[in-house]
């Protein structure tokens, strides 16, 4: 049989073809960011998980619960002492968005034995939470605390930084601890006292690394032989 050569057939099969392989290269794309995205979030779960222990391991109180596969239980959740502590680990390049924070109030909601929360952004800063020292604090209605801390990963030493904040940690577990007619009146002493404590932690983070840091240079001074 003859061959018929239609342009405008060729032409259509060929735009359909350019059209299909732009969509499997996008959604190629697409795939691999997500997957990126998977995999620097575990990867940041992980590491997060190393330094709570280093952090806090030393508690007699302490365990740590991984419960990312579990919905709306974050990262990780720490046990210190009497106090439930969950943990949101975000290993963005980008900010951590409203919607992130949102979620977090709501795991807050859906875990009422949850006394506080930590947002860790690693590399980035968190919407609406970008304070000195990389550090907020927010008391919800009922008393419980959420800390959010932005770049994480830029602090000269990581587990002595997480150390400081076991001032906050203390508090709000003593706080539970105390039984009060007027639920209002302890949420606005814990108000008072968590501003006290996180103006403290400003302060004093300073002092602590430059302590920190003259005994490390003290450790690397090589020792004199005495005759």
């Amino acid at each position: 049989f003859p061959s018929h050569d239609n342009p405008q057939l060729r032409e259509h099969v060929s735009m359909d073809i350019r059209g299909l392989s732009e969509r499997f290269i996008s959604m190629k794309e697409s795939v691999s960011r997500q997957l990126g995205s998977q995999e620097k979030g575990k990867v940041g779960e992980v590491a997060m998980e190393e330094l709570i222990k280093k952090a806090f391991g030393s508690s007699k109180g302490f365990d740590l619960q991984p419960v990312a596969k579990e919905a709306q239980r974050g990262d990780h959740l720490m046990i210190y002492n009497s106090l439930k502590v969950l943990w949101e680990i975000k290993n963005y390049t980008r900010m951590v968005n409203k919607d992130e924070v949102e979620k977090l109030h709501r795991d807050m909601r859906s875990n009422p034995d949850v006394r506080l929360a930590f947002m860790v952004s690693l590399q980035a800063g968190i919407v609406g939470h970008n304070k000195a020292g990389d550090i907020d604090l927010e008391i919800l209605e009922d008393g419980r605390m959420i800390i959010y801390l932005s770049n994480f990963y830029k602090h000269e030493d990581i587990v002595l930084y997480m150390q400081t904040l076991r001032p906050l940690i203390d508090l709000l577990e003593s706080q539970a601890e105390t039984k009060s007619h007027d639920e209002s009146e302890t949420v606005s002493k814990l108000r008072y006292k968590a501003k006290i404590v996180h103006h403290l932690l400003l302060t004093h983070k300073t002092t602590l690394l430059n302590i920190h840091n003259a005994l490390v240079n003290q450790k690397k001074e090589p020792y004199r032989d005495w005759e």
